[in-house]
């Protein structure tokens, strides 16, 4: 790889990409548990609390 040929470089690329396997990501779908839910709303809470009580910060 060590070959300073731009078009040698982009060939073996292109090989190398042609080569990797073609699949599709799985998805897991699951129901969010009530943990995570409580964690989830207690984030956005907080998040609107130190938006809303943010100093305002100089340009």
């Amino acid at each position: 790889m060590f070959v300073r040929d731009s078009d040698s470089i982009v060939r073996a690329v292109n090989e190398f990409i042609a080569a990797l396997p073609v699949t599709r990501p799985e998805i897991i779908d699951r129901e969010q548990s009530s943990v995570d839910a409580l964690i989830d709303s207690a984030f956005r809470y907080l998040r609107r609390y130190l938006r809303q009580h943010a100093p305002p910060q100089s340009l």
